[in-house]
């Protein structure tokens, strides 16, 4: 299944993208890791524990691992970096799937980045993140609360589905004419 982000960035990039089958994730990820062609992956944290225990040939093209689906630690995050010889860059893309596809995005820095998870970092172009108590007001930070996204990547809602729209995609807090 490829992310409206999978097949859209490479392409107005003036990239390709490569489709590869199979159903073993190990041999396949060693399939995309040998090829040449390949520079960016996107993958999850799960891919990234399979990549730790492969050999990785000195060859290697990937140049960025972009990474979501899951929690992203920063101890996985800087075996990685470490493996590839710290030559890669690693982001951590946020965004919940029936809203938006990567609303948010962390440059993982393994010299810097001491947290036990990756950031998920901050908002992409053209989208807002609002972290909200249960009054709708934003919280300090430090304090924790609900994630509230808007933008311009924000879905219309759920396909003949009004009631549910209706109830997940609330009105903008602060922007009343917007929705979420």
């Amino acid at each position: 299944l490829l992310a409206i982000t999978s097949v859209f960035t490479p392409l107005i990039t003036g990239n390709s993208i490569i489709v590869y089958g199979g159903e073993n994730s190990a041999a396949l990820l060693d399939c995309i890791i040998q090829d040449s062609r390949t520079d960016i992956i996107k993958l999850t944290p799960a891919h990234l524990q399979l990549l730790k225990e492969m050999n990785i040939p000195a060859e290697c093209t990937i140049r960025k691992f972009i990474v979501g689906g899951d929690n992203l630690s920063t101890r996985l995050a800087r075996s990685i970096s470490g493996k590839f010889g710290r030559k890669i860059e690693i982001f951590n893309e946020y965004g919940p799937t029936e809203t938006v596809v990567g609303c948010m995005i962390y440059s993982f820095d393994p010299q810097n980045d001491r947290r036990e998870s990756v950031p998920i970092g901050t908002a992409a172009d053209n989208m807002n993140i609002f972290v909200l108590d249960k009054s709708m007001k934003p919280v300090p930070a430090g304090v924790p609360g609900e994630i509230y996204i808007s933008g311009d990547g924000i879905a219309r809602g759920y396909l003949n589905r009004a009631e549910l729209t209706a109830e997940r995609f609330l009105q903008h807090p602060f922007v009343p004419e917007v929705k979420g």
